[in-house]
């Protein structure tokens, strides 16, 4: 083992309010230099490997993560060498971060609950259900589920020992941290009080059927690539004529969905001119005079036929939600689960400085450089 005094490409980063520096943990820090300590993947993806007490974290798992993996293809495709490094190096040293504090709660919280004589058979029945759920989604084929999850640097062993990680950082979440925690009516006006303008407004939301009649429909082919102000204005007379024909089909009884078919001519005729629920303020320009002609009215009611400047509209209101203040008793869940998460959040910052405290790690600066490394190395073999 080479003993390594360095620490920490993660100084200045943040993580739930927990600010890391070299004070908060050991200098002494252990690298591996034995190969015998390189995680199964580590011959598909090639790079360092970092000692976490008695695990190991591998580049594989870090520059394979899906959402970090597409910023590096992206940007090993846009910049040299040397421009990526420098680009990928905070985003790397993010998730190496994250996956460190991830690893670090699990092997804590493993730790507690293998007291529980229970626990193992528990852990291992959950994993063979998610096992099966893991293969059905491939077809129920477990070879076809290796193969696709090989194209995206995983395989159904790290799938599950994700799965496994997450159901072990919630089972100790529940068992050690969640029955401790009383949440009294005080703290949650308090909560209401302070967030009453950012998270318990709640905007008006529409709701609507529209036939929309485009008057550029009614060019002739040879007139569409640049009419004249005449053609205009003629095709907006043919379209005004259409949206008279369907609005009194409307109003003998037709039913708006079959008239929303023969008629309109908008991106939503396929699905009965049916929108789905939208504030009226998010609505595009044209289309804000339909909300403000079916404000105040009733379900059902229509809007009457509408002109904009080159088409013609004809709503049915289906929903209509004015804007409100959500009341404290309808919002006391809500809150209550907030409140919990604050205080999970406090507790897992404080645990995350103790278990850094006491971890052995390996030199993390060197693990992020050789990471980005690899990465640009592969992502450009993969390309050619």
């Amino acid at each position: 083992m080479l003993q390594v005094r360095h620490l920490l490409v993660l100084t200045g980063l943040v993580w739930s309010g927990v600010s890391f520096s070299y004070a908060q943990v050991s200098s002494e820090t252990v690298i591996s230099t034995d190969p015998n300590v390189l995680a199964a993947d580590s011959h598909t993806v090639p790079g360092a490997v970092l000692r976490i007490n008695n695990d190991a974290l591998t580049s594989a798992q870090v520059i394979t993560q899906p959402e970090l993996r597409a910023n590096l293809q992206q940007w090993a495709g846009e910049l040299n060498r040397q421009q990526f490094l420098a680009r990928a190096e905070m985003a790397v040293a993010k998730e190496v971060r994250d996956q460190i504090f991830d690893l670090l709660l699990y092997q804590h919280a493993i730790k507690d609950l293998e007291k529980h004589d229970d626990f193992e058979k528990v852990i291992e029945k959950e994993l063979a259900e998610a096992r099966k759920r893991l293969i059905g989604s491939y077809n129920g084929i477990e070879a076809q589920a290796q193969e696709e999850l090989a194209k995206k640097g995983s395989s159904l062993e790290k799938e599950l020992e994700t799965i496994k990680r997450r159901m072990v950082v919630q089972s100790y979440r529940e068992t050690y941290f969640m029955p401790t925690q009383d949440i009294t009516r005080g703290q949650m006006m308090q909560y209401y009080r302070r967030h009453l303008e950012d998270q318990f407004q709640q905007k008006a939301e529409i709701q609507f059927q529209m036939i929309e009649i485009l008057a550029a429909r009614f060019l002739d082919e040879t007139e569409r690539t640049s009419p004249s102000a005449e053609q205009k204005a003629a095709a907006k007379e043919k379209a005004r004529q259409a949206a008279a024909e369907a609005w009194a089909k409307l109003q003998s009884g037709t039913d708006f969905a079959e008239v929303v078919k023969e008629y309109s001519q908008g991106f939503r005729k396929d699905s009965d001119g049916l929108w789905r629920p939208i504030q009226p303020d998010a609505l595009q320009d044209q289309y804000k005079p339909v909300a403000e002609a079916l404000a105040g009215r009733a379900a059902g009611e229509l809007s009457g036929i509408l002109e904009g400047e080159d088409r013609f509209f004809i709503a049915k209101l289906v929903s209509y939600q004015e804007a409100r203040t959500i009341p404290f008793s309808e919002a006391q869940y809500t809150i209550a689960e907030e409140i919990r998460k604050e205080q999970w959040t406090r507790h897992i910052g404080k645990l995350y400085m103790d278990l850094l405290a006491k971890a052995t790690l390996g030199d993390i600066e060197k693990f992020v450089r050789e990471s980005c490394i690899s990465a640009y190395d592969l992502l450009k073999v993969q390309k050619k």
